[in-house]
């Protein structure tokens, strides 16, 4: 696809190329169109406009209506209707669509009374010209360029009307035919080149993502967005007095990468972020090792590879960290930091491709995740649990590594086990003393979809068991 990046002007530089309000549109067809007014019709618009002008709006309504009543052809209707749209005279919108039987152009021109409106922040006039082409299936690209042009004028109202009544796609390029997509006619990059952050949080909200061509040229407002209008304070439950932690959500995004810049400011602050369902490929080194008060982290649905190789606990302040979740990655094995980390208690690694729980040579000199209850690794590519690893996580109540290539249930162990789901695998047999070691504990179980030919002995007296077995 051609892209092309459209006019220099930031806000990013202190240029703010909106006109005022009170400036006129270019209106270059119009003015060429009366050309071909009659004189009469020509002085009655400039009658029309300098009432305007003055503020007598009864006035002007009156000589609008009077005018209308001439056989005016659809141009010089037209050209009633855009002076009314301009001057926000809805009285006067009012009765030229409904009294005059005239026809409007769902081209997205600059002169088109509905783009006219959204330039102006006439919400009410918008409202009632999008509501005269009921029916009409094809006023998308109307929409998408009035959505642009509110968007450039600082029109929240406008944008939300447009959006939330209208359906105008907050992540679609205002374009016409024949012509090529422009950055500054994607209502986002609009709206953050000029320095709108209210309409922009707005968009990102209600379906518009980051791209990397905005990130690059807004990198200012970029960052302002992100550090002002997705984070919340997070009281703490300890202390009242405690200063509150900040909650940061950067998911559903689109973001092609996090700038470390971003975080400087915050990452004292930061007790959980999330960062899901974006684009992300790679994490600046301070997440999560870098955030000394980081509790909660979700790297969710993205296309991450790997963390930051951390060898020892040195490396490592985000001491406090009690859930991770990199579910739904590309991942070949657990980060080795995480074993690390002495209050994990939560870590969720589904749907990635998961060959080795952990890189055994690496694994060396750790004490954490004594702590760790839950610990779901299914939808992977596993084709053993390794018992040096799972035989030291004394507090887990719950294993999910359904859907691997596991062959051997590991050996049993001392931990309150809850749960223990490993359907979808080519096992053939269980340990003996799976029901021995957690009888006490174990309420569900499934070992559907296995090639077992019998389970062990007792596993039937197990305390309320879900069991599962074809």
């Amino acid at each position: 696809m051609y892209w092309c990046v459209g006019r220099q002007e930031s806000a990013e530089n202190g240029e703010n190329p909106r006109q005022e309000q009170e400036e006129m549109p270019d209106m270059g067809g119009q003015q060429s169109t009366m050309e071909s007014f009659s004189p009469g019709q020509i002085f009655a618009n400039e009658t029309i406009q300098s009432l305007y002008r003055s503020g007598d709006f009864e006035a002007a309504l009156q000589l609008v209506q009077a005018a209308s009543r001439r056989n005016l052809s659809q141009e010089e209707k037209g050209h009633l209707l855009s002076l009314s749209t301009i001057y926000g005279d809805l009285h006067a919108v009012r009765y030229l669509l409904k009294e005059t039987s005239m026809t409007i152009n769902l081209e997205p021109s600059d002169d088109n009374p509905a783009v006219i409106a959204a330039y102006f922040g006439h919400k009410d006039i918008a409202q009632e010209l999008l509501d005269s082409f009921l029916g009409a299936t094809n006023i998308s690209q109307l929409l998408n360029w009035m959505l642009v042009v509110a968007c450039q004028q600082g029109h929240l109202e406008m944008v939300k009307l447009l959006v939330l009544a209208y359906r105008a796609d907050p992540d679609s390029y205002a374009v016409r035919k024949n012509e090529f997509p422009v950055l500054l006619r994607l209502p986002l990059y609009a709206a953050m080149q000029e320095g709108h952050d209210d309409i922009a949080a707005f968009l990102l909200e209600n379906g518009s993502f980051f791209c990397s061509y905005t990130l690059m040229d807004c990198p200012k407002a970029s960052k302002r967005l992100l550090c002002k209008h997705f984070i919340e304070p997070v009281p703490s439950s300890r202390n009242v007095q405690a200063k509150p932690g900040l909650s940061v959500n950067w998911s559903k995004l689109r973001l092609p990468w996090v700038d470390f810049d971003w975080l400087m400011d915050l990452s004292h602050q930061i007790t959980e972020l999330d960062l899901s369902a974006n684009h992300l490929t790679s994490l600046p080194s301070i997440i999560p090792w870098g955030l000394m008060n980081l509790q909660k982290l979700n790297l969710s649905d993205n296309r991450l590879k790997q963390l930051l190789d951390v060898q020892s606990s040195d490396g490592i302040i985000c001491t406090k960290l009690l859930e991770i979740d990199i579910s739904n990655n590309r991942f070949l094995g657990l980060p080795s930091g995480l074993l690390h980390l002495s209050r994990l208690q939560r870590l969720v690694a589904a749907k990635n491709y998961l060959e080795r729980l952990f890189d055994e040579e690496n694994a060396t000199n750790w004490i954490g995740l004594r702590k760790l209850q839950e610990l779901d690794v299914s939808d992977n590519r596993l084709s053993e649990l390794p018992v040096s690893f799972l035989h030291c996580l004394k507090s887990l109540q719950s294993l999910n590594a359904s859907s691997n290539n596991l062959k051997v249930f590991p050996l049993p162990w001392a931990c309150p086990l809850k749960s223990c789901k490993v359907a979808r695998n080519m096992l053939d047999s269980l340990p003996d003393t799976l029901a021995v070691f957690w009888k006490n504990h174990l309420k569900e179980v499934d070992f559907s979809d296995n090639s077992l030919k019998d389970l062990p002995q007792g596993l039937f007296q197990l305390e309320e068991p879900f069991i599962e077995k074809q």
